[in-house]
């Protein structure tokens, strides 16, 4: 019954009901017309949940859901959950399997900001295990309106199955309902208390998020929001918990790179890329940066400008940078490619993931104003390579436009560039007998050509036309 549990696929696209699979998972139950059978899927995942109750503390009797996601033993849940048997000394916790088997769990590894606990149970006891166990699914491919499932055990009410869809992603839950700092998955399910810990789940089965909390009190009955954690990041604590470098730990520290970043205000955006041409609406502005960290030991400031990653071409805002960090695993090096307050040349710059302080304390402060640049250019732009769509569309309207093309994405009024009629959506594929294709040596070029007082000629591509434009950097 637990065939899809075993099957080895990717994330299913679930559109309208039916679901499109990679068939390298030919055991996933389907329907007569293909679809994905989500009954049988659902009916069938049940027996992957645990129950878990603190019933060894005879001062809490309390408890939620686990999943089962290892044929080891592995049993993920809540750290809130299991909290007082986290701070005992025995630190043990009672696992109840859907056949009615009863357990001892041991509590190994919990991270307290993600709100993640791993428990571990006898195999050889724990015959659900092997027929059973959760692989885990790409939650980064869920999109809004998703149709998602949840399996816990609300009220006491065992082995409920909730149902309903994305509502938001992701959410930003620092500081909000918890002490938690992490971004979740929003679902309208219907979230109670006995729900926490259990899955999130698709109709094909793909295990995509651990329920953590609802909106709201008891007393006040269901809100209609609920909030589950990642996949990606349940697997990452997974994988950190049972990696060799951390087995004497107890406590999982959460990346961190000991800086605080803001999206860019319109106007900010307009005198920055004044600065730089580099620097975007997607570009983030650095307002915090700790004492001791790996930033402040980067000559990192308040006022820097974050542009891209070594592997991430855009931000979609200060949630996105910090999921991106907290992907990363503690040791890892960064490459961020930084515009510098002082003097506005881009700039990368390498810095190590760290763990995060016990005593966490990142001073936000407001940027140093800076004068209004000359402007050397007067435009905001990016490679084309960055945004594939974009790209095909201008292959498609030009097929001279290539990777290495600079696309133009805004153009300021006063500027060199706005005099010399540059557009919004013209394409940059050459300047002064030079290819375009690096970023940096493009803005040096171009800074000193403006020291010279000379014109830069620029070959450009507009629809289906191709021009060369002069500009006067005097």
């Amino acid at each position: 019954m637990a065939r899809f549990l075993k099957a080895f696929f990717s994330f299913s696209v679930c559109l309208i009901g039916l679901c499109a699979l990679t068939l390298e998972s030919p055991n996933v139950v389907l329907a007569k017309d293909g679809s994905c059978d989500s009954k049988v899927i659902i009916d069938d995942a049940k027996n992957g949940i645990v129950r878990v109750k603190n019933v060894f503390d005879p001062m809490e009797s309390s408890g939620g859901a686990g999943i089962i996601i290892d044929p080891k033993g592995y049993i993920l849940t809540n750290r809130h959950i299991i909290a007082s048997a986290d701070k005992a000394r025995k630190k043990r916790v009672l696992v109840i399997l859907k056949n009615g088997k009863r357990l001892v769990g041991e509590v190994l590894k919990v991270d307290s900001k993600e709100d993640l606990a791993l428990i571990k149970v006898d195999p050889r006891q724990c015959e659900l295990c092997e027929k059973h166990s959760f692989i885990f699914g790409d939650s980064d491919l869920l999109r809004v309106a998703t149709k998602i499932y949840t399996i816990g055990h609300p009220f006491d009410f065992l082995w409920t199955v909730s149902h309903g869809m994305i509502a938001a992603l992701p959410r930003d839950f620092s500081g909000k309902f918890s002490s938690q700092e992490s971004t979740m998955i929003q679902t309208d399910t219907v979230s109670n208390p006995g729900n926490s810990g259990g899955i999130l789940i698709t109709e094909c089965g793909d295990f995509v998020g651990v329920n953590t909390l609802m909106v709201g009190s008891v007393h006040q009955g269901h809100s209609g929001i609920g909030f589950a954690i990642p996949s990606n990041v349940a697997k990452k604590f997974f994988r950190e918990a049972l990696s060799e470098n951390i087995k004497t730990k107890k406590e999982i520290q959460s990346p961190w790179l000991g800086i605080k970043v803001k999206e860019l205000a319109y106007d900010e955006f307009q005198r920055l890329a004044q600065r730089n041409g580099s620097i975007t609406l997607n570009s983030l502005l650095i307002v915090g940066v700790s004492d001791k960290s790996s930033a402040e030991k980067a000559n990192l400031k308040v006022g820097d400008v974050v542009v891209r990653a070594n592997d991430k071409a855009f931000f979609q805002g200060a949630i996105d940078f910090a999921q991106y960090v907290n992907s990363r695993a503690i040791g890892d090096v960064i490459v961020l490619h930084i515009v510098k307050k002082d003097y506005g040349v881009l700039r990368m710059v390498s810095i190590g993931i760290e763990e995060t302080p016990s005593e966490l304390d990142i001073k936000t402060e407001d940027p140093p104003p800076t004068e209004n640049p000359t402007p050397s250019l007067g435009i905001s732009f990016y490679m084309l390579a960055l945004e594939p769509e974009v790209l095909q569309h201008a292959m498609e309207i030009n097929p001279v436009a290539q990777a290495h093309h600079f696309m133009i994405q805004d153009v300021f009024f006063g500027t060199p560039a706005e005099k010399a009629d540059l557009r919004k959506g013209d394409i940059i594929i050459a300047y002064d007998g030079k290819k375009t294709g690096n970023i940096e040596v493009f803005l040096e070029h171009i800074f000193l050509k403006k020291e010279k007082n000379e014109d830069v000629l620029l070959i450009i591509l507009r629809g289906k036309t191709t021009l060369r434009i002069s500009v006067m950097l005097k």
